[in-house]
């Protein structure tokens, strides 16, 4: 088949165009891939070049998800890692193992953020009951997985030998150093593991390019819902159905399972000693007993949350720390890091800083 000219043409120039774009994905993102500073050490791999193509050119959708996620539960687990003494980028390894979806279950029945096994879970005091599920809890299995990650580190003192035996065991692990002559660098002993824990780190790699670049590849910060982010927690020892919350504080039985997920069914079981319930601040007066206040339908149809905040701006003075301006502004540091797009929990004098508030 002879093709006409200019469709000759504008085959050569279509390749050559993809040429250039696989040039430029290649040394560009290589440059940065290498150029961060992480617990590992960041190569680029064709596992870090194939799950960067999903997450920033095959389903850009998906990947805003994630992003809208990572605002919602990234705070709250640097400021746990930070309390504990860990390094900030181990949040990437919940992007790794679960997208950052509390309620995502792996085949084999590995459930949460951080993808435990009933039995792993039940080991760190996760709760698990008819009724309750606390690896689908953020902020406790978040507790249990430091736990987890300092047990391993004490024993493997090497971030990249820690991450695959969380994710394949350290039996696994141990088994694969003793054909790899008891090395313990992990770029020897990669090659004696299963497949899951020897892409581990490839797979980190990527995750954390798509934190710290996303923006490099034109995806937008996603607005987040305040009530997801300026949240409080009560005890409840009754049983209670999120529909009579809801009518009771205004806020969609949706937001109210998204904020705890850690239910299975639509309610919170009577307990002795409570469980607990996360809210929106905004609303948490309400819950009081001695207030009537119930919303009706037609309000719970038209849930519009931002009418209820205030934005505050600020200018950051010389020498100011993003603790000081969260003091100065009544707010959360980590949250103060999310709203300004931060790559670093630092500030940089003369900047106008973003924070939200209840009116």
């Amino acid at each position: 088949m002879h093709l006409p000219k200019i469709h000759i043409i504008l085959l050569a120039s279509l390749l050559s165009y993809s040429s250039l774009y696989a040039w430029d994905f290649d040394v560009a993102v290589k440059n940065r891939v290498e150029s961060m500073s992480l617990s590992v050490t960041p190569k680029m791999d064709k596992v870090v070049r194939s799950k960067l193509h999903q997450y920033l050119y095959l389903n850009e959708i998906h990947t805003h998800a994630i992003l809208r996620r990572m605002m919602i539960y990234y705070p709250m687990i640097e400021r746990k890692l930070r309390e504990n003494g860990l390094p900030q980028d181990l949040k990437y390894m919940v992007l790794v193992e679960s997208e950052i979806d509390p309620l995502a279950e792996s085949g084999d029945g590995a459930l949460g953020l951080w993808q435990f096994m009933p039995k792993t879970a039940q080991s760190l005091g996760l709760r698990i009951t008819t009724d309750i599920d606390e690896r689908r809890d953020p902020e406790l299995s978040t507790d249990a997985a430091i736990r987890y990650l300092k047990m391993l580190y004490r024993r493997f003192n090497n971030w990249e030998l820690v991450m695959a035996a969380y994710n394949g065991g350290a039996t696994r692990v141990r088994r694969a150093q003793k054909k790899a002559g008891f090395s313990k660098d992990f770029w020897k002993v990669k090659k004696y593991l299963p497949k899951e824990s020897a892409e581990f780190i490839s797979r980190f790699t990527a995750a954390a390019y798509l934190g710290t670049f996303y923006k490099y590849h034109f995806f937008q910060p996603p607005s987040i819902n305040l009530d997801l982010q300026l949240t409080s927690q009560i005890t409840i020892k009754k049983h209670t159905r999120f529909s009579e919350i809801s009518k009771k504080t205004g806020i969609p039985v949706y937001i109210l399972m998204e904020l705890n997920p850690m239910y299975k069914k639509s309610y919170i079981p009577k307990s002795a000693r409570g469980h607990k319930l996360i809210v929106p601040k905004r609303v948490l007066h309400l819950l009081n007993p001695e207030i009537k206040t119930a919303y009706n339908s037609e309000h719970l149809k038209n849930y519009d949350p931002n009418q209820y905040y205030t934005i505050k701006l600020y200018q950051v003075a010389k020498h100011e720390t993003i603790y000081t301006l969260a003091k100065k502004l009544d707010a959360d540091a980590f949250l103060i890091k999310y709203w300004n797009h931060m790559d670093k929990l630092v500030t940089m004098a003369d900047r106008e800083m973003v924070s939200y508030a209840i009116k």
